[in-house]
């Protein structure tokens, strides 16, 4: 059984290769997230069941994303 020539196959891959790293080097740095603001979220609770009572929930950045510091209105929540 004769070997086969690959040698095509490795012309493509070399020039997919060099494509791909002539891009990486020419192409502008990395898109960094923006900085997220201090206050993210603000919730307003309206209860109308007696009368008109309003609570504001605001949570407020921190170094985790998937978390946040809680002021209910204006005590700080713990947890």
């Amino acid at each position: 059984m004769p070997y086969r020539h690959r040698d095509s196959m490795s012309r493509k891959l070399r020039a997919m290769r060099d494509s791909r790293e002539r891009r990486r080097i020419e192409g502008s740095g990395p898109r960094y997230p923006r900085e997220l603001p201090a206050l993210r979220r603000m919730l307003i609770i309206i209860d109308y069941d007696f009368g008109a009572v309003e609570h504001r929930i605001a949570l407020y950045r921190t170094r985790r994303l998937d978390g946040y510091r809680a002021v209910a209105d204006g005590v700080v929540a713990l947890g």
